[in-house]
């Protein structure tokens, strides 16, 4: 199985960007080929209907829509801001929709978000999820929010909580399983 995984962060330091890595470490141990994708390089202009008219879809969301095609199944990181999704992930995923029959149709999709506040991502991934199911992602059941993640990693980007890890552990292997 071939999994395309990105966080939906920009920032370098992410917390997602941590989270991810270790969620594709356990789906590469279940069996699963993954490639991480950075989201800079799939992060296109903000939407403009007036600017896909005139030249069509942006470079960076071509090459977002050319992963999802190529890709089995999806592992989406996301941040949570103002308990909602990051502007520049919505953005994209506005973009991705413009391409139809959507491309994200019967995609198997694993949620997973970090946030250092206390609810662990789950107003952000929430509303993740209504936007992913619009384009009819096969989103998985379960989602994975980790509150707290300022303090839950080591410097090397491991988590401290061995419970933690074995949370996202069998999540991501109950995904690959399953898609």
């Amino acid at each position: 199985m071939k999994i395309f995984a990105f966080a939906g962060a920009l920032r370098a330091g992410s917390f997602n960007r941590t989270l991810l890595k270790l969620a594709a470490a356990d789906a590469r141990a279940a069996g699963a080929d993954v490639e991480i994708g950075d989201f800079r390089d799939y992060c296109p202009p903000h939407y403009d209907g007036d600017v896909e008219a005139a030249s069509g879809l942006p470079k960076e969301a071509q090459a977002l829509i050319a992963k999802i095609e190529g890709a089995d199944g999806l592992i989406l990181a996301s941040p949570e801001y103002n308990r909602s999704i990051p502007g520049p992930l919505k953005n994209a995923l506005d973009w991705v929709s413009r391409a139809k029959p959507y491309r994200l149709a019967g995609k198997p999709l694993l949620m997973i978000g970090a946030t250092s506040g206390k609810v662990g991502c789950v107003n952000g991934l929430a509303a993740l999820r209504i936007t992913l199911e619009f384009q009819a992602a096969k989103v998985y059941a379960e989602s994975y929010g980790l509150s707290g993640a300022a303090t839950a990693f080591t410097p090397d980007g491991r988590f401290i909580d061995a419970a933690e890890a074995a949370k996202l552990n069998a999540l991501v292997t109950a995904f690959v399983a399953q898609a």
